[in-house]
C-alpha cells in the first residue's frame, strides 16, 4: 500500500502537514498509519507522543514504533513500515529535523511530500525545479507552507511557471496555529491579575499595541 514521506527543513509545518493528511485519509474512510523512524530525541519526542496519544485516539490511526536515534537500524524500521503498510490503506512517515535518508525513501518504497515554508523575493519556479530534480520519480508534490494571504496569488503564480510536472500546493498562512493564549502572554511578561483571571485559555492571534495615556501617538 502507498507509503509517503513527508519532509523539509526544521520549523517547516512538516508535522502539521503530515497530521492534516491523516485526518483526510480517514475522513475518507482510508485507514491509515503515522510512523517517524528517526529523531534526535526518541525517548521523548514530541510529535511522536501527540500522535501515538492524542491525535491517535481522535481520529483513529495506526501508530509505528517509538522512534530510534540511529540510522543504522534501517533494516528494522523497514521490517516495521512494511508491517504497518500490509494493515493500513496508506503509511505516512514523518523525517526527522529537516533530514532526508534517500536510500531509506527507497528502502521504504516511499513517495514524498516536500515542504517548504514561505520567505519572500524566492523564484518559486526555481525552487519546484530543483525539488523535482532531488527527489526524481518519487516525489508526490510540493507544499509552499504559511504564505501570507496578500502573497498567495504570486506565489502561485510563480510556481507555475516551472517546466517541471509538479504539481505544487500553495498553504495559507494560520495565525491560530501559532497564537498564544493570554496565560502564556501573562507569564512570559511576568504580569499579575489585578482582578480574578479570566479568559486564561484564549487564543490571541493578533496585537494592537498602545498607551494608556492622553498623549497622542508620535509623542
Amino acid at each position: 500500500m502507498p507509503v509517503i514521506l513527508v519532509t523539509g527543513p526544521a520549523r517547516s509545518g512538516k508535522t502539521s502537514v503530515a497530521y492534516a493528511l491523516l485526518a483526510m485519509l480517514r475522513d475518507a474512510g482510508r485507514s491509515a498509519a503515522y510512523c517517524k523512524p528517526f529523531s534526535a530525541h526518541p525517548d521523548h519526542d514530541p510529535d511522536y507522543l501527540f500522535a501515538s496519544g492524542d491525535l491517535a485516539e481522535a481520529i483513529g490511526i495506526g501508530v509505528g514504533p517509538r522512534p530510534v536515534a540511529a540510522t543504522d537500524e534501517l533494516a528494522g524500521i523497514t521490517s516495521a513500515i512494511a508491517a504497518l503498510s500490509r494493515e493500513n490503506d496508506t503509511v505516512v512517515l514523518e523525517a526527522a529535523e529537516g533530514s532526508t535518508l534517500p536510500e531509506y525513501v527507497e528502502a521504504a518504497g516511499a513517495r514524498v511530500v516536500e515542504v517548504i515554508p514561505y520567505t519572500p523575493s524566492r523564484n518559486w519556479a526555481h525552487v519546484v525545479d530543483e525539488t523535482a530534480v532531488r527527489w526524481g520519480n518519487r516525489l508526490a508534490g510540493l507544499v509552499i507552507n504559511s504564505v501570507p494571504l496578500y502573497r498567495q496569488a504570486s506565489v502561485s503564480d510563480s510556481a507555475a511557471r516551472s517546466e517541471a510536472d509538479v504539481d505544487a500546493v500553495v498553504l495559507p498562512e494560520s495565525r491560530v496555529m501559532v497564537a498564544p493564549t493570554v496565560a502564556q502572554i501573562g507569564e512570559w511578561l511576568g504580569a499579575a491579575w489585578t482582578q480574578d483571571p479570566v479568559n486564561e485559555e484564549a487564543l490571541v492571534e493578533r496585537y494592537l499595541i498602545g498607551g494608556n495615556i492622553m498623549d497622542n501617538g508620535p509623542t
